[in-house]
C-alpha cells in the first residue's frame, strides 16, 4: 500500500510539474493581452491617449516611424524596466529608463510594414518597477498597410522568370493528391508552364492557375501526384525523394527543379 501510495504522489507531482512548466512557457505579455490587465496607481500618463494611428502607409515604403510622450504623475522617479510587442513588426524603445516625478519620457516606435498588408492592430506593453509583473501601461498601434505594387518580394525563390514561395511539395502516397504552390511571372513575357517529362516522374504532372501567366502576374503552381493503380513505381529514383522538372522557363534543369517528397509504407526512410 506505501509502494501504492508513492507511486500515486508521484505521478501527481509530475503532473502538477508539467501543468507548471505549460504554463511558464506562455509570455507574460500574450497573458496581459488576454486579460487586458495593467497595474493601476503607476503615475504613468499619456496626455495624447493609449492609441497610435499611423493612418496609411504603404508596404514597400520602408519602416514608419513614431513617438509617444509619457509624464511621470508620481511624487517619485519611475523606471521603465522591459517593453514587449505583440509582434515582431513593431519596436518600442525609451529615450531613458528612468523619469524623475513630474518629469517626462518618450517611447520611440517603429514599426515594419513588409508582409503585413490590411489593417494593423498591435499593442505594446510597458512594464515599470513600480509592478514588474504586470504592465503599467497598454498602448494600441492601428493603421492601414497599402499593399505593395510589386509583389515580388513574397515569392523568395527564383525558376528562371517564375518567382515561387517554396521549392518542395509533399504528398502521402494514397490517392491522387494536389497542391498548391503561389507562384508569380517575374518576367516581360506570358509564361505557360509544363511538365518535362523526360526528367520528371511520370506520376507527377504540373500546371499553372491561370494556364498562362502574364507578365507580373500571380497565380499557383498546380502540381498533382497520381499513383499507379497497379502499385509499381514509374520513377528511376526512389519516390521518397525525386524532383519535377519545369518546362517552359528557358534555363537549364537544376535551375527549374521542384523536390517532390511522397511518403509511401515501402519507403523505409519515412517510417
Amino acid at each position: 500500500m506505501r509502494a501504492r501510495g508513492w507511486i500515486l504522489a508521484l505521478c501527481a507531482a509530475v503532473a502538477t510539474a508539467t501543468v507548471e512548466a505549460q504554463i511558464r512557457l506562455i509570455p507574460q505579455s500574450k497573458v496581459d493581452s488576454a486579460r487586458n490587465v495593467v497595474a493601476t496607481n503607476v503615475g504613468m500618463r499619456f496626455a495624447a491617449g493609449m492609441t497610435v494611428d499611423f493612418g496609411q502607409i504603404d508596404e514597400d515604403g520602408g519602416a514608419w516611424q513614431g513617438s509617444v510622450v509619457w509624464q511621470n504623475d508620481s511624487d517619485s522617479a519611475l523606471r521603465i524596466t522591459r517593453i514587449t510587442t505583440s509582434c515582431g513588426c513593431l519596436r518600442a524603445e525609451c529615450d531613458r529608463s528612468e523619469v524623475a516625478a513630474d518629469g517626462e519620457g518618450t517611447l520611440r516606435l517603429t514599426y515594419y510594414p513588409q508582409g503585413h498588408a490590411g489593417s494593423v492592430t498591435q499593442r505594446i506593453f510597458v512594464y515599470t518597477d513600480r509592478s514588474p509583473r504586470v504592465p503599467s501601461a497598454v498602448l494600441t498601434v492601428r493603421g492601414e498597410v497599402r499593399a505593395a505594387a510589386d509583389q515580388s518580394v513574397n515569392y523568395p525563390y527564383t525558376r528562371g522568370a517564375l518567382l515561387i514561395r517554396q521549392t518542395w511539395v509533399r504528398f502521402a502516397g494514397e490517392g491522387v493528391q494536389t497542391e498548391r504552390v503561389a507562384c508569380m511571372n517575374s518576367g516581360a513575357k506570358p509564361l505557360r508552364i509544363s511538365t518535362d517529362t523526360l526528367l520528371s516522374s511520370p506520376e507527377i504532372e504540373v500546371r499553372t492557375d491561370p494556364a498562362v501567366l502574364q507578365a507580373g502576374e500571380e497565380g499557383d503552381l498546380v502540381i498533382t501526384y497520381t499513383p499507379r493503380a497497379d502499385g509499381v513505381r514509374q520513377t528511376r529514383v526512389p519516390m521518397a525523394r525525386a524532383q519535377l522538372f519545369l518546362n517552359g522557363l528557358g534555363v537549364a534543369p537544376r535551375e527549374r527543379a521542384i523536390e517532390v517528397f511522397v511518403a509511401r509504407d515501402d519507403d523505409e526512410n519515412l517510417k
